[in-house]
């Protein structure tokens, strides 16, 4: 419409200076009707040269108040969209039925035939199914999902719906009085606190889940807080109290088994043999005589540790606070702030996750990415457009194939610090591997996804031409290997299974895994076919391989595991000097190097270049 008035403007433009072009070129008295026209052509001249001149006003009024507002900068511009990326995430919806007998597929139906988009006025930009035999809808904005959630309670009782959203943090107040009840406690710490008045606001949100333990005096209290008033009250480690001082700290619930003496799992759910707590054997606790205990937690880290110097002391009870294993679990929710608890190297933190070509997914991701202090996240089947991967921040690095319009793996490097290299030549559709360099130790990682409706053996010859040409003793190999085995817990195995455990022995690789459930839950089941293997050197480095609680907004669930970083291991002495090749003079470099070596004839690119010096390197 914008075009075809201009046109129409130009048109009578043109016809105004047709009709004074007439009148200037009559040889004689101009007739009456040429002077009417002249005249009309005038007019609309003024009135367009009028409308003009206040066009021209209006514009530089909104130049000077454009002016008056600070202009973003080129690095507001192009900065992570993660804030962005949040607030898409916002608008989603997860619907789940109040009965625990309803699959996904019979939520999903129950919302097509209660409610009518058309009526409710809705728009539903994508719904599909996540674990636990729940609904994701996507809606357009926030009135949409507002005016989604409001027909869902009136037009239905059998559905329930929620937000995604973190979960607060559980705070321990520790050895608060009895004498304070339960109802005046969450006033009384933000009257005597003053500390606590710059987040009154979010100190609303704050209540009582529990009591912890219960002595003749006091009492151990578990508060619920927001991550921000938590962090106040750890930096404080104390808030008063009447006439006491109560001691603050993170509360973290390991499930310990009684049955095995492991953690994380219950009794009812263990799948592991019977263990006594007084000497580790296969029997009931009741039948041994011995007076002492030992930690049989620790007797199974022994036999996988080979280095006698990590080796540790097993004579306390299991469950004793002395405990190593019980520092390695909490080092599992709270990593950054107890590491040293039990290793004195820093770690590097992975993340394993198949996205199922999920736009939601991908953003959730990028959040429990910033959340939890990912450095490294290894991703199958991530949301591809075009042959990108688009919705993450400048601030990360992706790794993947851009030849090809399907992507099936990718890897992103969270952490800045990390020096990374990419070899084209080991590069595939479904394929990744990126070498990371950190304090001079060189680590091999490989994302791979297994196609479950091509033939294994195909996608085996290829990863064996890439493992025969490189060394991986430093390999973290992550995989969606669409296969089952009983080696990484499946109930049972396959010919696919089989085919890979024998390849990843062949190779000496381990697979490092815990029973924690199936690591994909959808509509049509669950099954164990998220697989981390690792080579020789990095069997003793990786632990706390676990599911973590949070919602991945993916059928598939989300793996988390650690690498210790040994910086005191020994480097090799000389010129530790990084040269930046593609900032390199070649034609100079040509220059000398035909001077000094005048019988090579040498027509090397820089990609070449970049290839013999990975081979000098693993030589």
């Amino acid at each position: 419409m914008a075009a075809i008035d201009v046109d129409a403007s130009f048109r009578s433009l043109e016809d105004c200076f047709e009709n004074l072009e007439n009148v200037l070129n009559c040889a004689g008295n101009p007739s009456k009707k040429l002077h009417e026209d002249a005249r009309t052509a005038l007019g609309k001249l003024k009135s367009y040269i009028s409308k003009s001149v206040n066009g021209f006003a209006d514009l530089k009024n909104s130049d000077v108040a454009s002016a008056s507002f600070a202009k973003p900068s080129y690095a507001s511009i192009v900065a992570p969209s993660i804030f962005e990326n949040a607030s898409h995430s916002l608008n989603n919806v997860i619907v789940c039925a109040n009965e625990s007998n309803f699959t996904s597929e019979e939520v999903r139906q129950i919302i097509r035939t209660e409610l009518n988009p058309r009526k409710i006025q809705v728009g539903v930009k994508k719904m599909r199914t996540i674990n636990n035999n729940r609904m994701l809808v996507q809606c357009v904005s926030k009135e949409d999902k507002d005016r989604f959630l409001t027909a869902i309670k009136e037009k239905t009782n059998t559905l329930k719906v929620s937000s995604p959203m973190k979960r607060n943090s559980n705070v321990l107040l520790k050895n608060l009085s009895n004498e304070i009840s339960d109802h005046d406690v969450l006033q009384l710490l933000k009257d005597q606190n003053p500390e606590l008045e710059e987040k009154v606001q979010l100190w609303e949100e704050t209540k009582i889940r529990f009591t912890l333990k219960k002595f003749e005096s006091s009492r151990h209290l578990v508060l619920e807080m927001n991550p921000n008033c938590r962090n106040l009250c750890l930096n404080l480690k104390f808030l008063r109290a009447n006439w006491n001082v109560c001691k603050v700290q993170d509360f973290i619930a390991i499930n310990r088994c009684f049955k095995c003496l492991g953690y994380h799992h219950k009794a009812a759910d263990c799948q592991n043999g019977l263990c006594c707590f007084k000497c580790a054997e296969e029997h009931k606790s009741s039948e041994c005589n011995l007076s002492t205990q030992v930690c049989v937690n620790c007797i199974r880290f022994n036999k996988k540790t080979r280095d006698p110097n990590k080796k540790v002391n097993v004579n306390h009870k299991p469950y004793s606070s002395c405990s190593n294993a019980i520092h390695l679990w909490r080092n599992l929710f709270h990593p950054r702030q107890l590491m040293n608890s039990f290793f004195s190297q820093p770690h590097l933190r992975i993340l394993q996750l198949n996205l199922h070509k999920s736009k939601s997914a991908t953003q959730q991701l990028i959040l429990n990415m910033e959340a939890r202090n990912i450095d490294v996240a290894m991703v199958q089947e991530p949301h591809s457009y075009k042959g990108s991967l688009p919705g993450f921040p400048s601030s990360y690095r992706v790794f993947f194939s851009h030849s090809f319009d399907m992507i099936k793996a990718d890897i992103i490097v969270r952490n800045r610090n990390i020096s990374t290299f990419l070899d084209q030549n080991y590069l595939d559709y479904n394929l990744v591997t990126v070498r990371l360099n950190i304090n001079r130790v060189s680590f091999l990682f490989a994302s791979y996804y297994f196609e479950p409706s091509k033939n294994i053996d195909f996608d085996l010859q290829k990863i064996n031409q890439i493992f025969s040409s490189m060394p991986i003793n430093r390999l973290v190999w992550s995989m969606d290997a669409n296969s089952k085995s009983e080696t990484w817990f499946s109930p049972f195995s396959d010919s696919r299974g089989t085919k890979l455990i024998e390849f990843i022995s062949a190779h000496n690789l381990f697979v490092i895994k815990e029973d924690c459930g199936p690591t994909f839950c959808g509509s049509r089941g669950s099954s164990y076919i998220d697989v981390t293997a690792v080579g020789t050197d990095l069997l003793e480095d990786v632990f706390c391989w676990h599911l973590p609680d949070y919602d991945s907004l993916s059928d598939h669930k989300a793996i988390e595991f650690d690498i210790a970083l040994d910086f005191n291991s020994p480097t090799n002495d000389g010129d530790s000097c990084i040269f930046n090749l593609k900032k390199a003079n070649w034609k100079l470099f040509m220059t000398h190097l035909n001077f000094y070596c005048p019988v090579l004839v040498i027509s090397l690119s820089l990609a070449k270049i970049q290839n013999l010096y990975m081979i000098s390197q693993r030589n």
